[in-house]
């Protein structure tokens, strides 16, 4: 089996989207508008963007995911040895800056999804995404 992105399974499908929801409490749009690309009419250049964007912040998001999941297990195991205040802060720190970090790629991601769809789209995005949060 060749390699596969992070996050992917070997069908292309999302990783483990726990872990995302786990790391960030923001909205997982874009996968939801590939996966309905035909009922939102989208254009060849809207899916050029689209894969653009992703091509760019989706491994950065799950390479963001895997700190913030590696790092809670330290956590808890160093607070379990008695590690010290400073050692507990600074892997701390670390989750917190991961977090910050996929909390504003997810909110330029929202920003780039409303600047590529139209008002039409964008609203038949926010009808498919309130059916699958209800």
């Amino acid at each position: 089996m060749g390699m596969m992105k992070k996050g992917m399974d070997k069908k292309g499908v999302m990783g483990d989207m726990k872990q995302m929801k786990h790391a960030s409490p923001m909205p997982n749009l874009m996968g939801i508008v590939k996966k309905n690309a035909q009922q939102l009419a989208l254009n060849g250049d809207q899916m050029k963007a689209l894969k653009q964007w992703s091509d760019v912040n989706q491994p950065r998001v799950w390479e963001w995911v895997d700190v913030i999941t590696s790092t809670e297990k330290q956590l808890h195991d160093a607070v379990l040895k008695g590690a010290s205040e400073d050692e507990l802060d600074k892997m701390t720190l670390t989750i917190l800056d991961s977090r910050q970090k996929i909390i504003r790629t997810k909110i330029l991601c929202v920003e780039n999804l409303r600047a590529i769809l139209n008002d039409y789209q964008w609203n038949k995005l926010m009808e498919i995404y309130a059916s699958m949060t209800n």
